[in-house]
């Protein structure tokens, strides 16, 4: 896996080398300063949930990391409406064919597969996104998720970090990857939307109530 990359993208989107094209309104950090290599994340979302979550996500990034966010076209992706609400109302929405070509030619650093439990299976298994070259692959549920849902861990065993936000879930998510013998890593993040409410450390599991319905 590699955590280095160049060719980052300007503020208007265009790039020089291997960065990432032109995709119309898309969510773009600072570049690092210049002659030092800025990682590159491509976040990909499914639905409306999701898309929220990973722009928000892709908004608490390190200065200087880059961002590229895609929504994969099916029939449940967001509207127009749901994308503008989101605060990213012209972004391309993608076939998977479309999608793999983009990593394959780009080769983001990380892809945050910002998704649904099937859809992140089926993509983490893509040869795009295997090899020794392959990018770090990142995913995660957009709300709180008690208890550990079993099928979410097995959907994700192909990603290398899970985000959760709070220290219960991780604990419950962990004993499930555990009994798998998976290798999958999970990793503690604000929910997005509380930030700014809260102490460090992530979200209180006590004054956050859980998603209801949480999603695979």
């Amino acid at each position: 896996m590699r955590l280095g990359g160049s060719g980052a993208p300007d503020r208007t989107g265009s790039t020089s080398g291997r960065g990432f094209p032109s995709l119309g309104a898309m969510a773009v950090s600072p570049a690092s300063p210049a002659g030092t290599p800025s990682p590159r994340v491509l976040a990909v979302a499914d639905t409306d949930s999701y898309l929220k979550w990973s722009l928000a996500t892709l908004a608490s990034l390190p200065t200087g990391w880059s961002s590229t966010q895609v929504v994969l076209d099916n029939p449940v992706a967001p509207s127009p409406a749901q994308r503008a609400a989101a605060g990213g109302g012209g972004l391309p929405l993608l076939r998977r064919r479309d999608l793999l070509q983009l990593i394959r030619r780009t080769r983001p650093d990380v892809v945050l597969l910002a998704c649904t439990g099937p859809v992140v299976a089926a993509l983490s298994g893509a040869a795009a996104l295997r090899g020794p070259r392959r990018p770090v692959l990142v995913t995660g549920l957009p709300g709180i998720s008690i208890p550990a849902s079993r099928r979410a861990v097995t959907f994700r065993v192909g990603c290398d970090l899970f985000l959760l936000h709070s220290h219960r879930e991780i604990a419950e998510f962990r004993a499930l990857e555990r009994s798998r013998s998976a290798h999958l890593r999970f990793g503690l993040a604000r929910l997005p939307f509380l930030r700014g409410s809260l102490g460090a450390g992530g979200t209180d599991p006590v004054r956050a109530r859980p998603a209801a319905g949480a999603e695979a």
